[in-house]
């Protein structure tokens, strides 16, 4: 039995299928639509200094032209580290993890810390990549990150193929 707020289902019921089917239509794709939006939100709290919904209308603002790139980054990301998560369990389950003390060997401590150090390497990855995605919605408005000044000091993006002509 489970009890929604005041709805009472059954967990072999059609009720409960339905239910979650219809939260996942609705819910789903508002959420993901507000991940992609607000996605340079933490970026732009800390470079610029804004904060509050200031630093949402921000990131809604410079992903606008590029929201299919958002979108991608946060799709690889997150099936990458959905694949990590698959892998350690099938390898605990194989393991036998939840049997006992098999939990202690060190087959199950190994394998836990390298998917700690994967999943930080895979989300450290992410937020390298929201930078640099950053950098260039900001280019791509007009709204240039480094002057004409220090422009041999810093590496730039090739934001216009037909310009490089292959020179670099």
């Amino acid at each position: 039995m489970c009890t929604i707020s005041f709805i009472q289902l059954k967990y072999d019921s059609n009720h409960l299928s339905f239910y979650v089917i219809f939260i996942s239509i609705v819910l789903i794709p508002i959420l993901i639509w507000l991940q992609v939006n607000w996605s340079l939100a933490y970026v732009i709290a800390v470079v610029d200094s804004k904060y509050g919904f200031e630093k949402l209308r921000r990131s809604a603002y410079l992903v606008k032209a590029k929201r299919s790139v958002a979108l991608s980054m946060m799709l690889l990301h997150g099936l990458l580290v959905g694949i990590m998560v698959v892998c350690g369990s099938m390898f605990l389950v194989l393991v036998g993890a939840g049997k006992g003390n098999q939990w202690r060997s060190l087959a199950v401590i190994l394998q836990t810390a390298q998917s700690s150090v994967m999943g930080f390497m895979i989300m450290n990855q992410y937020l390298v990549a929201n930078v640099v995605l950053y950098m260039y919605c900001k280019d791509f408005n007009g709204e240039n990150l480094i002057g004409h000044k220090f422009a041999n000091e810093y590496v730039s993006l090739l934001v216009d193929d037909e310009n490089n002509h292959g020179d670099i």
